[in-house]
């Protein structure tokens, strides 16, 4: 990841706390750590049913990069945020000033420290260490960003393979499985070759295996995530779909309605087709951001203008969509709206948050 700050949401009770308990130490936090991170703050977001403010929470999870949490009370609702993070790959740094100790906090936190500013200090630290992270892939498939959203999904679609938990497992994995990869003598600086990932899987999962207390909670995953990785080599809709994931210019997968239905008058199904040199690199910092199937061209006119070559994106009323807007000049308009199509509806929000920072790191974002 490129980016300048991390965004970390700030957990902790809120719910019959006066606004001292409620505020004082996200407060404090904001201010000591604000240069390096964004934060999400729940108490500063006005909800106006049960349904809005877990929809907010969960959304907000899903935005972060990490969670720091503050538990020193029980949270119901912090104790949610805390489960639905590891479900989506987000570190959780817990902060337990009056020492409860509990058995389950211990169990999904990553970290636990006495102090917010502790734990906070620890989950920085969590952040760079695979931030800029790079996965080698084999053959003509092109690089990507590491995303430990993606490497979770992997590992939960191998629990359901093999009819096994998909939260706890996970839960034990993932930490192993980035000390291996942070640790490992064979990362080229910040590049991951897909071999070194895979090793770490297995690895991992021999390991658990071997401890009687784990060893059910991972039973038949290793061979489930053998399984996996040798079908999606052999598959020959297995190799379409890689090739169409590629990042490379002419790879770029369009979508229309109908013919010549775009700002410049001609129909548009690769990247080539747009003779507009900055709209293809805006397209094209969209296209880098791993998770997108394909983008869909829609309607466009004059209803909007920019004064430079510029995308906005946004989330949408739609399961695994992404509404984007590309302005530029062209023959029939200056506006041409967009769809972005995710591959999993539970990854949408951070593939948005994706494509805003490569859009801001090409100078293309018109938010």
């Amino acid at each position: 990841m490129s980016r300048h700050k991390f965004r970390v949401y700030l957990a902790g009770p809120i719910s019959g706390c006066n606004d001292s308990q409620k505020h004082k130490w996200r407060d404090e936090i904001k201010q000591r750590f604000g240069k390096d991170m964004d934060f999400i703050d729940p108490t500063e977001t006005q909800k106006t049913s049960s349904y809005a403010a877990v929809k907010n929470d969960i959304d907000s999870v899903e935005a972060a990069d990490g969670l720091l949490v503050n538990m020193w009370r029980e949270s119901i609702g912090s104790a949610f945020g805390i489960v639905h993070a590891h479900r989506n790959g987000r570190p959780v740094a817990v902060a337990d000033p009056n020492h409860m100790n509990n058995t389950t906090l211990k169990f999904y936190a990553t970290v636990i420290e006495e102090t917010p500013t502790q734990a906070a200090n620890v989950l920085l630290r969590i952040l760079h260490a695979n931030a800029n992270w790079t996965v080698i892939k084999s053959g003509r498939r092109s690089d990507e960003e590491f995303n430990r959203e993606k490497l979770v999904e992997a590992i939960r679609g191998a629990c359901r393979g093999a009819r096994r938990n998909g939260i706890v497992a996970p839960v034990l994995l993932l930490p192993r499985i980035i000390e291996r990869l942070t640790d490992s003598d064979h990362k080229l600086g910040k590049q991951l070759p897909t071999k070194l990932i895979n090793d770490a899987v297995l690895a991992s999962l021999k390991e658990l295996e071997a401890d009687p207390d784990y060893a059910p909670a991972v039973k038949g995953v290793a061979d489930a995530w053998r399984r996996r990785r040798d079908a999606k080599r052999a598959s020959p809709i297995g190799k379409s779909a890689r090739k169409t994931a590629s990042n490379s210019r002419d790879k770029v997968v369009f979508a229309g309605k109908k013919a010549h239905a775009t700002i410049w008058g001609k129909t548009v199904k690769r990247l080539d087709d747009i003779p507009s040199p900055d709209a293809r690199a805006a397209f094209q910092a969209v296209w880098k951001v791993a998770g997108i199937t394909r983008i869909a061209l829609g309607q466009f006119g004059h209803r909007e203008e920019r004064a430079t070559v510029g995308i906005w994106v946004g989330a949408s009323k739609q399961a695994s969509v992404i509404e984007g807007k590309l302005f530029d000049k062209g023959e029939k308009g200056t506006l041409q709206t967009f769809q972005v199509r995710t591959q999993h509806a539970q990854n949408t929000a951070s593939v948005l948050r994706g494509i805003i920072d490569k859009l801001k790191a090409a100078g293309y974002w018109a938010g």
